[in-house]
């Protein structure tokens, strides 16, 4: 069983995303993971802070 996606792992993939500057941000899997990678999306492509974005 694997558990929820953490804060500080969504900071951690935000910041890569920032870094690397993708067209697309691809998430695998369901629930949880697709909600990151949602977030990611969202949280890398400008100044939307995590309290707006939910």
């Amino acid at each position: 069983m694997t558990s929820s996606p953490s804060l500080p792992n969504l900071d951690r993939a935000v910041a890569m995303a920032r870094e690397a500057a993708p067209d697309v941000v691809m998430g695998f899997g369901g629930g949880s993971a697709m909600g990151l990678a949602k977030l990611v999306a969202v949280l890398c492509t400008g100044d939307v802070s995590f309290a707006d974005a939910i």
